[in-house]
């Protein structure tokens, strides 16, 4: 905690839960919890769906990631079980707007069925060994990965989209006085990578900076509707920011433009 403590900011961080043994002081960790992601990191709890990681603990740490445990994706290919409980938690994870992780990925036909669920995100050898720095996709999975790239699923955001000016982060002290930023109802805050880092809108009324709601411009309206019903109250109205398959900006989404498609048959 000290060292952390030293840091402004801990955006970028994420602080993995293991799971070599039940969590002692739910209380205590909760808290501490709570100290990182107010300084910007994230959460991801270890093993979802094997050891002491049930449904109980993820209510209780409310994390950003869920790692599937390998035990659970080695021959879901095969296992029409696995892909029920793997469904399962998808829908579970999206209801607490979490991502699913699936860890140890190392064949071609796990990577697909994965993929035909609508895992987001994997690690395995079927992508790459570790290496220092980062190695490129593996030929198999980048060729995968480029075979499977079609147009936009029908009913995701690419529709919803509204683009809004954008600054950097770096220039948002050049900015002025609030009523140099009300020239625009919604200003997007980015990195150096393009990547959201707050919005500033001018209907909460202060004008500052607040955090972001950020959304895959992949995802299905109804996806984000249901990670939306997780939001507190006081940010239901507020925009979200969307991105590409990388991270970085592409525009935002208003409540009316996402009711309006909900509405729509």
């Amino acid at each position: 905690e000290e060292v952390l403590g030293a840091e402004s900011s801990l955006r970028g961080l994420v602080v993995e839960v293991t799971e070599h043994r039940p969590i002692a002081d739910p209380l205590a960790t909760t808290r501490a919890l709570s100290w990182l992601r107010e300084r910007g990191a994230l959460i991801a709890l270890d093993d979802a769906g094997a050891g002491h990681a049930g449904l109980q603990q993820i209510l209780l740490l409310r994390p950003s990631f869920l790692k599937l445990d390998r035990s659970l994706v080695d021959g879901i290919d095969r296992d029409e079980a696995k892909v029920a409980l793997v469904e399962m938690l998808g829908v579970f994870a999206s209801r607490i707007d979490a991502w699913l992780l699936a860890e140890g990925v190392e064949t071609e036909a796990e990577a697909r069925r994965l993929n035909d669920l609508g895992v987001p995100l994997a690690q395995g050898y079927f992508y790459g060994r570790p290496a220092a720095p980062w190695a490129p996709l593996a030929p198999g999975a980048r060729d995968d990965r480029a075979a499977r790239s079609e147009g936009p699923r029908r009913g995701t955001l690419h529709s919803l989209l509204e683009v809004v000016p954008w600054v950097h982060l770096a220039d948002l002290t050049d900015l002025g006085p609030t009523s140099m930023r009300s020239r625009a109802p919604l200003l997007a805050v980015l990195d150096a990578d393009m990547r959201p880092v707050s919005l500033v809108a001018r209907e909460t009324g202060s004008g500052e900076p607040v955090a972001p709601f950020v959304a895959n411009v992949n995802s299905t309206v109804r996806e984000l509707a249901h990670r939306l019903a997780t939001r507190s109250r006081s940010d239901l109205a507020a925009p979200v920011l969307v991105t590409d398959n990388a991270g970085r900006y592409l525009g935002v989404i208003t409540m009316t433009r996402l009711l309006t498609a909900l509405a729509d048959p």
